[in-house]
């Protein structure tokens, strides 16, 4: 009546680094570089270089920089490839203690971990680094030699991550008829930043390529807890049921069948960041000096603004730099630090078979997705107002799901 497993399993794999086909991202085969815009009402001298009927898509100037200072004239977008071109791997083990009860129920209760390593990592290295407008962005860049070119996207195998979660599942089958299935996950997934094709959600990436570990947080899709349930119970009526088994009353209340699904989960991690950069960096995000969690949140103020000030180069009064004294640096909240809304949803069925012939039945079936109507809303403004922080709103505008849907359906089965 006990079954103890376990397992572990190591397995490498090819890893998207877009959405775009795999063979095509493969060094140097791919290069995108800037056409000139054609005049609306060209010249006379201008005609010669415009696409014809007999020539509409005349071939690209090949672009094949061999020096920095060609690399810098032709300014094409740049699409980099880690030259270890390592595998990304998946560790995942397990251990699982599973117990009958009665004839009919099984208990589970079970951990389970993963580890993914060399995972790919999108980003643009040519990042403006803080400092004062004075100072020409030109020079405060990562890379300095090729300061004007901007545009790179970079993909390494430098990002990794882990799962940890404990699985409980409680399964009745179909007996009495009755069945039922309700399992519980509390867990929680931890990453450096969105695979490279994802972007990592509401939580993003990391504020800076300089400080990568600074990133570690939840994972975009990090649920810490999360319960589903479905049942399903057939009414002991009509022919050959406990109760009204006969008569006219045994077709209109007979046969009929209830079912449901209940998810109930937390929110998904998301960043605040600032709503305009006054470090004069490519990304800045604010001081968190409170947790920002507001005791009675509701969707039009879902978090405490108050808790995250930019970060001010003298102490701040009430959240606010004095006289606009800004510091040029990074500021310290972390990735993922705030949760949106849960999701609380239940749809319901109800389904009633008529019997036609022996071989033959028709079924009438009604089901209401999210039957409650309850919203199933989006993240919040995640933009402080670095000028006045308490000022900004947190309302939540959006929703990421639909709302009542009911579904009518008549199915003939032979």
């Amino acid at each position: 009546q006990t079954v103890i497993r376990g397992g572990y399993e190591l397995s490498y794999f090819p890893e998207e680094p877009s959405g775009s086909n795999f063979l095509g991202q493969a060094v140097p085969w791919t290069i995108s570089q800037n056409t000139p815009t054609e005049p609306l009402y060209p010249l006379g001298s201008q005609m010669t270089s415009l696409p014809r009927i007999n020539n509409p898509f005349p071939p690209p100037v090949p672009v094949q920089p061999m020096t920095t200072a060609q690399l810098i004239a032709t300014n094409p977008s740049v699409l980099g490839n880690s030259f270890a071109n390592q595998t990304p791997s998946y560790q995942s083990w397990n251990f699982d203690v599973e117990r009958q009860i009665g004839q009919s129920m099984v208990a589970e209760v079970a951990y389970a971990g993963s580890r993914g390593v060399h995972l790919l990592y999108s980003y643009n290295p040519q990042e403006v680094e803080p400092g004062p407008s004075t100072v020409s962005s030109n020079l405060r860049v990562t890379i300095p030699a090729i300061a004007t070119v901007r545009t790179i996207t970079q993909i390494d195998p430098r990002n990794s991550s882990n799962y940890h979660g404990l699985q409980a599942k409680f399964v009745k089958r179909f007996s009495h008829g009755l069945q039922y299935l309700a399992s519980y996950t509390w867990s929680k997934s931890l990453d450096y930043g969105g695979s490279a094709a994802s972007g990592g959600g509401y939580a993003g990436n990391p504020q800076t390529i300089t400080d990568l570990a600074a990133g570690y947080g939840p994972s975009g899709f990090d649920v810490p807890q999360r319960f589903v349930g479905s049942w399903t119970w057939e009414i002991p009526a009509g022919k050959g049921q406990r109760f009204l088994n006969h008569g006219p009353l045994a077709y209109v209340f007979g046969n009929w069948q209830l079912g449901g699904i209940s998810t109930i989960q937390s929110g998904l991690p998301f960043t605040v960041y600032l709503a305009s950069c006054v470090n004069n960096a490519t990304n800045c995000w604010p001081d968190r000096i409170g947790s920002g969690s507001e005791p009675n949140r509701h969707y039009s103020n879902w978090y405490n603004p108050s808790a995250f000030e930019a970060p001010c180069a003298i102490p701040s009064i009430r959240g606010i730099c004095p006289g606009g004294d800004y510091a040029f640096r990074y500021g310290d909240s972390g990735r993922g630090i705030l949760r949106t809304p849960g999701t609380f949803n239940f749809d319901l069925s109800a389904s009633k078979n008529i019997p036609i012939k022996e071989r033959a039945m028709v079924q009438l079936r009604l089901d209401a997705f999210n039957a409650l109507n309850h919203p199933q809303m989006g993240v919040p403004n995640q933009n402080i107002n670095p000028k006045n922080p308490a000022s900004t709103s947190t309302a939540i505008t959006s929703t990421i799901g639909d709302n009542r849907d009911l579904q009518v359906a008549i199915r003939v089965q032979f």
